[in-house]
């Protein structure tokens, strides 16, 4: 046999075999099986980081609802110790707006912290829609990867 008529025959024995095991050949343009891997990993991870910072919301909301009250019984107090001099009420307004000050900027580094981590979440998910396109991938090497990873 030819090395060409050889080829041809590996060739067919290759597609005869992905056919029957129900597999369509690797295109062009798809992922390696390394890529492929790492598009498995980087998939779970983001599953996985989505009801975290879904979970962190409530908590950042509740913090923001109670800063803001606290900032209308400054102003309330404000309002009080200015109308009427005393110095009870004046204490009671300096040490509830400090209290406020500080509450006030732990709520900015939380909810910055909390910003920082849904944009860093949006920016992962856009490069792994991008580099993982479902086009990108095949379906062996797609199986293959989940199974090793423990995602079957």
């Amino acid at each position: 046999m030819t090395v060409r008529r050889l080829a041809f025959a590996s060739i067919a024995a290759a597609g005869t075999l992905a056919a029957a095991w129900g597999a369509a050949a690797q295109e062009p343009g798809q992922l390696s099986y390394e890529e492929t891997r790492r598009c498995v990993q980087e998939g779970a991870r983001l599953d996985k980081e989505l009801p975290a910072i879904q979970a962190q919301r409530p908590e950042i909301e509740r913090d923001g609802t109670a800063v803001e009250q606290l900032g209308q019984q400054v102003e309330d107090l404000r309002r009080q110790s200015a109308s009427v001099f005393d110095p009870a009420v004046s204490r009671r307004y300096e040490e509830l707006r400090d209290r406020h000050y500080r509450e006030y900027e732990g709520y900015t580094r939380e909810m910055t912290a909390y910003n920082q981590r849904v944009a860093a979440y949006n920016t992962a998910l856009a490069d792994y829609n991008r580099d993982c396109a479902p086009d990108k991938l095949y379906g062996l090497y797609l199986d293959r990867a989940q199974r090793e990873l423990g995602l079957r």
